[in-house]
This record gives structure tokens, sequence and C-alpha cells, in this order.
């Protein structure tokens, strides 16, 4: 354990490198510019120094406010009860663990998945990790809206940093301009001997190059952060498009461009240029990935423990993945709702899975049957979550997109929940 410690106590300490290099860096900056250049050589207008100094205490607000605000990390909510922590770490099946983490995540506002379509979950924290967060080895921990992990900050750049980061960025970026735009003419000037030399021309010269270095590395990466901002993407979801109930989507949590730039910036302009947090929830996507499953989430939390909900599109559909394959007519399916109210029987969905002895956690891949249309198939996924039959008698079907045709039949059926 001894070894492992003064490992990890010389890792961080190690981290701290490159924070210390541009924090000389920038003192040795200030000096060169306000003394030697400014004071001691060459008095520039007031302007320039007055313009400097603000720039220079922006670029140092927004540095300190990336490097030391907290990185944001999943709520109470999202970390398995005691009970459940414990059965899923003595099952050894990853089919029984992901019914655990189903059950669990039943409640909470999930709409990604991983690759293989189960629910994301960080051993190493133990939670059930929300959308867009991500684990980061560096940090060890789970970070909300994870955008990468800066060692030039030795600190996680995500949800509760992410609007400092781009002001650094920002601001960092004009106070290398503003450095080399006003110390090229005397660069020039040493550079062709029209000056005598003083101690200022190796503060002048090397100001100069190290500006202008910076410039050009700072206005590439401060670019592309703004292109991520306009798609509401962060750096992992640009590499991995993150993968929802549908499939994966990189436009998946685009709003809109205002609405995007809001997200990190907030709706008030006027705090825009300033480094102090007020960016937008984190779990806000667009409208066709949620609007459906937030009815779902509202009717259902409202009436848990009286009402359960079957919500259900369709249009000439034909069911796939299912031993048999046939067209259901629209008759057919009204005829089965209407058995389905009469019945008020939970166990009638196995109308639609024959030969099938249960329903749990089943997805079915429906197409939309176009039919009399010339619109291309539509192909949506509905996910059956079958929670206890036996307690509850409940079953959500989750709609996270919309098909491009208009004639679908929308049918919301609100039943009692028997008494068992």
């Amino acid at each position: 354990m001894a070894p492992t410690h003064v490992l990890r106590c010389c890792q961080r300490g190690l981290a701290w490198i490159p924070v210390i290099f541009i924090a000389l860096v920038v003192c040795w900056s200030y000096y060169a510019y306000v003394v030697e250049l400014c004071i001691c050589n060459f008095p520039p207008p007031v302007v320039y120094l007055i313009f400097f100094h603000l720039s220079f205490v922006m670029f140092v607000w927004s540095y300190w406010k990336t490097i030391f605000t907290k990185p944001a990390n999943p709520s109470k909510e999202f970390c398995l009860p005691k009970a459940e922590k414990e059965r899923y770490e003595k099952e050894e099946r990853p089919e029984s663990q992901q019914e655990i983490l189903w059950r669990a995540a039943s409640s909470l506002p999930l709409y990604t998945r991983t690759g293989a379509g189960a629910i994301r979950y960080c051993d190493r924290c133990q939670v059930i990790k929300p959308d867009r967060c991500h684990h980061c080895s560096a940090c060890d921990m789970c970070v909300l809206k994870m955008d990468h992990h800066c060692p030039w900050v030795n600190n996680c750049v995500g949800f509760s940093n992410y609007k400092f980061f781009i002001l650094f960025l920002a601001y960092s970026l004009v106070y290398c301009l503003f450095i080399a735009a006003t110390v090229l003419q005397y660069f020039i000037k040493f550079w062709t001997n029209e000056l005598t030399d003083t101690p200022a021309k190796f503060h002048v010269l090397f100001l100069f190059f190290v500006a202008a270095m910076f410039c050009i590395s700072i206005l590439s990466l401060f670019s592309y952060h703004l292109w991520l901002v306009g798609k509401n993407r962060s750096t992992i979801e640009a590499f991995r498009a993150p993968v929802f109930r549908t499939g994966s989507d990189k436009n998946g949590f685009s709003l809109g461009f205002r609405k995007n730039i809001a997200q990190v910036f907030g709706d008030q302009k006027k705090y825009w240029l300033l480094p102090v947090f007020t960016s937008e929830s984190v779990l806000l996507l667009k409208a066709s990935q949620v609007h459906q499953d937030l009815e779902i989430q509202s009717c259902s939390e409202e009436s848990l423990e009286q009402l359960f909900l079957v919500c259900f599109w369709v249009f000439r559909e034909a069911v796939h993945d299912v031993e048999m394959h046939r067209f259901t007519l629209e008759s057919h399916v009204v005829s089965f709702f209407n058995e389905y109210m009469r019945n008020n029987d939970l166990h009638l969905l196995r109308w639609m899975l024959p030969n099938k002895p249960g329903l749990s956690c089943r997805r079915l891949h429906h197409t939309v049957n176009p039919c009399t249309t010339r619109k291309t198939l539509t192909r949506f996924w509905v996910d059956f979550f079958f929670f206890n039959p036996s307690e509850h008698k409940m079953a959500h079907l989750h709609f996270v997109d919309y098909p491009s045709t208009k004639k679908v039949l929308l049918f919301f059926l609100l039943f009692k929940q028997k008494k068992v």
C-alpha cells in the first residue's frame, strides 16, 4: 500500500508541472511587456496598458476557474441501493447484472446506452452513468458531460467548467494576439538593428516568438471547441457518437444553434464573457429523442401506484425478429386493443410474440410499411420493460424516434393497476 500511495503522490505532483510552466510563462510575459518594454524603454499609449491589463485579468481569472472548479459528479440517485449493489456484485452472469441495472435505472432520466444497448455502469465509481457522463482515469471519477482531461489545467473539462475553459482559450488568444501585434514593430526594429542593443532586446524578441507560437496553437483549439459548442457535442462525442435506443446519433444532443450556445453560456448574454457559472442542464436532448419518453415518464411518475401506461405506434407494420412474420392490419390492432381493454390483462402482449413464453426485456424491431405512400421505410425501436409482473402488472414501451409518414396511429391506454 505504501509504495502505491507514494507513486500516486508523485503522479499528482508531476501533473502540476504543465500548470506551473504556464504560470511562469504568463508571469514572465507580464514582466517583459509592462516593465522591460513599456516602462523602461518604449512607453506606449495609455490605452495599450489598459487593454493589456484587462485581457490579462480576464485570462488569469478564467484560467484559475478552469483549474480549481471541481468536476461535477453524478448525484446520489444514480448510485445503486445497498441491497441492489450487493446483488450486483454477487452476480456473475452479465444478463443478471443488466436486469439489476435496468430495474434501478427505470426511474432515472437515461437515454443513452452502450454500443450493445446495455445500461452504462461504472464499476470503479459504482454508479449508473448519466447521459454524457464518462469516467476519467486521471481524476479517478465519473465526470458529467466530460469533454476531456486537460494536462494544461490539471483538471477534467466537463459540465462544471467547460464555459470557463472556452473563455480561457478566448482570453488567452486575445492576450497573445495583443502582445504579438503591439510588439511586432519593435521586433522588426531589433531584428534589423534599427535599434541599439538594450536589455529589452532579448525580452522583445522572445516575447514575440512565444506569443505567436501560442497564438497559432490556441487558435486551432479554440476554433474546434467553438464548432463543438455550436453542435452541442463534447470532444468524446465528436470521436465516438453517443448511442441512443435508436442507435448511434452524432446530433442526438443538438437543440439548434442558439440553444446549443445557451447550453454552455446560459440564456443571459450579459454573463457570457464572464467566467461565472451559467451553463444549463446537462440532460437536455433534442425533441425527437425524448419527447415521447418525457410524456411517458411524467404520466407514469404521477400515477405509478394506480396506473400503468402502454403506448404503441402502429401503421400497417411488419413485426420482425420473431418466429412468425406477418403483416399487422389496422383492424387487427384495433381489435387487439379492444380485447386488451376488456380483459385488462397485460399478458395479451404475447399476441405480438407468437410461441414466446415471456416478455422479459424483449426488444422488437418494427418497420413501417408505406403501402400506398411513396415515403421511405422508417425504422424505429421499441423497448419492452417488464417489471415484476406478479407485483406491478406494469409495462413501458418507450418511443424515441418518429416515423417519417404522418399516417401513424397513436394509442395511449391507461388502466388501473391490478390488485394481486
